[in-house]
């Protein structure tokens, strides 16, 4: 725990939301993003609970306070290593995720303020990204291949945890729409998976179909 009393000197602050008549115009993001020192100090606001509910209200168990101390300190990569050991697709969470972490964080049990670990997960992937610390898996296929009905978040992490098997894993999507809005998803991976691929040295098993998760039409 890097700041201990940071809880009692810095507020909670919140990115907040682009301006509507600038939102409407574009298909980026809705929420604005604070800089590195602004986010930095926000993690710190994090008490590193002895008994971290935060942890226990998180579905997919989470390890905020671990990883809002290493974006304290300024350690990305080791913050996104933690919070990818629990969480698939960190990206997704970051962005939509109703924060029930947040809600039994015991900042917000004594003054309504609680650390902005929504916001902490989506900074410390994007810069994960941006610093090439994400790596896509392609571990040696056991020669058995699974379908997953649905390329949604839950689709897309179920495909993943099979791919962490040795399994080929296949999404299938039906929807048109769905399907067209999850394309940036499979198209950011497939970018570095051809990135590893290309400095990769040639193996016997290079001819395999090699892909984190392919996402099919089942029209």
């Amino acid at each position: 725990m890097g700041n201990p009393k940071a809880f009692l000197t810095i507020p909670r602050k919140e990115a907040g939301y682009r301006p509507i008549h600038d939102r409407i115009l574009d298909f980026s993001e809705v929420e604005q993003t604070l800089n590195s020192n602004d986010r930095r100090q926000q993690a710190s606001r994090c008490m590193d609970c002895g008994v971290p509910f935060c942890h226990w209200a998180c579905p997919l168990g989470n390890k905020a306070p671990e990883w809002n101390d290493a974006l304290y300190k300024g350690d990305w990569e080791q913050a996104y290593r933690l919070l990818n050991s629990t969480n698939d697709f960190p990206e997704f969470t970051g962005r939509i995720c109703p924060a029930l972490c947040e809600k039994a964080c015991v900042l917000n049990l004594m003054d309504h303020e609680p650390t902005t670990n929504r916001e902490d997960e989506c900074a410390i992937v994007e810069h994960a990204f941006s610093e090439d610390y994400v790596h896509v898996e392609i571990p040696e296929r056991n020669g058995k291949t699974v379908a997953v009905i649905g390329a949604g978040p839950a689709g897309l992490v179920a495909a993943n945890q099979l791919n962490h098997k040795e399994l080929t894993s296949s999404s299938l999507e039906n929807s048109m729409p769905a399907r067209e809005c999850r394309w940036s998803v499979a198209l950011r991976y497939s970018k570095l998976q051809a990135q590893q691929e290309h400095h990769r040295p040639p193996s016997p098993s290079s001819r395999r179909r090699r892909h984190r998760v392919q996402i099919q039409s089942a029209d």
